[in-house]
């Protein structure tokens, strides 16, 4: 049995605010560039002619795109109440499965162990989606942001900020089996996403044989 004390948690929420911060920074630096080729008259090249025809591709609008876009707002507003809109569709049914998810654990008499790793998978589900759908329009930068931004997020903010309230206890079990699935697991998909630009179906099978790979043996130790 080990402790996750305030220390831990400091140095993890600093970290996180220090991510934020370089992040926020690059993407001001970027938009810079952006403006000053925009400015130069070099907006007519190969890269740029990719980008006009990635933005080219559109798809229907949805019902509720056809709804709001014709409410006498501006366009900007429109999207932003979608933006709202669509946050809390996804806040709300992630409420709803984790909620009835917990209860219906402890009715059947399951672990805690369990009933946690359940509530992690579920409260995944609105990063999922929202990942398989920006792929799926080939949103390919958003797909990946959304994971990785949910995932710096939860171990940075997530776990620094309640272990900066109260020290927590971390089980054995953790430090043998989660711990290392999570190392392993982050290697491998760096690995994966460094070797070339993309990631192949095949790959990504093969990472999700190794996340049931790794509840089969965390529920075998529950």
């Amino acid at each position: 049995m080990g402790w996750a004390g305030r220390a831990f948690g400091a140095v993890a929420v600093l970290l996180f605010v220090a991510f934020m911060g370089w992040l926020v920074l690059e993407v001001r630096r970027s938009m810079g560039t952006v403006a000053e080729g925009a400015g130069d008259g070099n907006d007519v090249d190969g890269a740029d002619v990719d980008v006009a025809e990635e933005v080219e591709v559109t798809e229907a609008p949805t019902f509720l795109e056809s709804l709001v876009g014709r409410l006498p707002i501006p366009g900007w507003l429109q999207q932003g109440l979608l933006v709202v809109g669509g946050l809390g569709v996804v806040v709300g049914g992630a409420t709803l499965v984790v909620r009835n998810g917990v209860d219906l654990a402890e009715q059947l008499a399951i672990s805690a162990t369990l009933i946690g790793i359940f509530v992690g998978a579920t409260t995944s589900l609105p990063e999922v989606v929202v990942s398989v759908r920006a792929a799926s329009k080939g949103s390919t930068d958003l797909a990946v942001g959304n994971i990785l931004g949910s995932s710096i997020t939860n171990l940075g903010l997530c776990l620094g900020l309640p272990v900066l309230v109260a020290p927590i206890p971390v089980g054995t079990d953790v430090l043998k089996v989660d711990y290392p699935f999570l190392v392993a697991s982050t290697l491998i998909a760096l690995f994966l996403m460094a070797e070339r630009d993309d990631l192949t179906k095949r790959e990504g099978a093969g990472l999700l044989v190794l996340f049931a790979l790794y509840l089969a043996v965390r529920m075998g130790l529950a």
